[in-house]
């Protein structure tokens, strides 16, 4: 790049003010703990009460394990008891 485009380039990085490490880490949170709480009303509102508490348990231990597969296993476990219904009524 020539001297001018660098020059712009520094300008508009000092324009801008450097965030702080816990402003980041606040502001992630927020929103990560707003997304899941949405996420935890939507499935009281979609699934049945015996459903949606397993999924909230496994959803909040998913997170609390590092291990996203427990969720995953849940919904499987979910389509396949909604798969057998549908066989059943049919």
């Amino acid at each position: 790049m020539g001297k001018i485009s660098r020059s712009i380039l520094d300008a508009i990085n000092n324009a801008v003010p450097d965030k702080d490490k816990v402003s980041i880490t606040e502001s992630r949170a927020s929103h990560c703990m707003a997304s899941a709480i949405n996420f935890l009303h939507f499935l009281k509102e979609n699934y049945s009460a015996e459903e949606a508490s397993e999924l909230s348990k496994r959803f909040i231990n998913a997170i609390k394990t590092d291990d996203p597969k427990k969720f995953y296993r849940g919904i499987e476990h979910i389509k396949e008891n909604t798969d057998t219904v549908e066989k059943i009524e049919k």
